[in-house]
């Protein structure tokens, strides 16, 4: 399933790079599949060392790092935390389509 997801949204935003984290990222069949995908769309699937495959710290330290390089600022009294806000309602500042 989350293969699936994962192939659909690459192709939703023209994407041939996949990078796998968090606890899920530690599964090695999820990383064959990935690779798999990865390799019938001529991408790379990239997997982060088991070591930052423990939580969701990577994915907040690159998406930060993306908003870094775009020079994209949001200032912490504009921030908010909600568990059950949808990824898609995520404005993201350094997209460009």
């Amino acid at each position: 399933m989350l293969a699936k997801s994962t192939e659909r949204a690459m192709t939703h935003i023209r994407s041939q790079q996949v990078l796998v984290v968090s606890s899920v990222g530690s599964n090695i069949r999820l990383q064959q599949i990935m690779d798999i995908i990865g390799r019938n769309r001529r991408g790379s699937v990239f997997v982060t060392d088991k070591m930052f495959c423990i939580n969701n710290g990577i994915i907040i330290a690159y998406a930060d790092l993306l908003e870094y390089i775009n020079r994209v600022k949001t200032e912490s009294i504009d921030t908010t935390c909600t568990q059950r806000f949808g990824i898609d309602k995520v404005f993201v500042g350094w997209r460009t389509d």
